[in-house]
């Protein structure tokens, strides 16, 4: 099958999709245990010391919270972080190609200058629609100081649904956004700059 020189195949948007959400699946995995270890690290009031009196790096940490709670406590907020994946890269994609192709001239042509203010926006999109909700769950839910391997130390969130709901009936569906404005900074800055690049 030949194929026209004089047009261009674009990538159908489900490619980005799988692409991207895998990519992230495999992302979060391998270094949300990370992740976990540096907000425990920012949210102690002293810093861990060891045996010796020595503060702990952030392997100590991650050793004594598996000691303390189980290994798998080094991917608490894990599922809220992926299960925000999904939607994070479909909307990131999507509004970047909705973006872009609102600025692109006559010919259909899109400027660096268009690419880089549609990744603003994409950017911005992502954060407040995904990103700044599923940090924020993702937080509650590492800053949690339980044992899981104990089943009689019941933890204030059991997963990233119930500390939504949790949090939604608590303290409003606001508290969700504690932080969009950084956060949409972030992303919109991230996102430009990758698309530009």
């Amino acid at each position: 099958m030949s194929r026209n020189n004089n047009q261009t195949q674009k990538t159908p948007l489900l490619t980005h999709l799988i692409a991207g959400g895998a990519a992230g699946f495999m992302e979060a995995c391998t270094c949300h245990p990370l992740d976990t270890i540096k907000v425990r690290m920012q949210l102690a009031k002293h810093a861990s010391r060891g045996e010796n009196g020595r503060p702990l790096g952030f392997i100590g940490v991650g050793v004594k919270i598996a000691q303390n709670e189980s290994f798998w406590a080094l991917y608490k907020g894990l599922g809220a972080v992926v299960s925000g994946i999904v939607p994070k890269m479909a909307i990131r994609f999507s509004s970047f190609e909705l973006y872009k192709s609102w600025m692109a001239d006559g010919n259909g042509k899109v400027s660096m200058t268009s690419v880089f203010f549609a990744g603003l926006a994409a950017g911005t999109t992502e954060a407040i629609l995904v990103v700044s909700p599923m940090d924020l769950i993702k937080i509650r839910l590492q800053a949690q100081r339980h044992s899981m391997a104990d089943p009689l130390d019941i933890p204030k969130y059991r997963n990233a649904p119930h500390a939504a709901y949790t949090i939604i009936k608590e303290e409003g569906i606001r508290a969700l956004y504690k932080g969009v404005t950084l956060t949409a900074l972030r992303q919109a800055t991230n996102q430009a700059a990758n698309f530009t690049a």
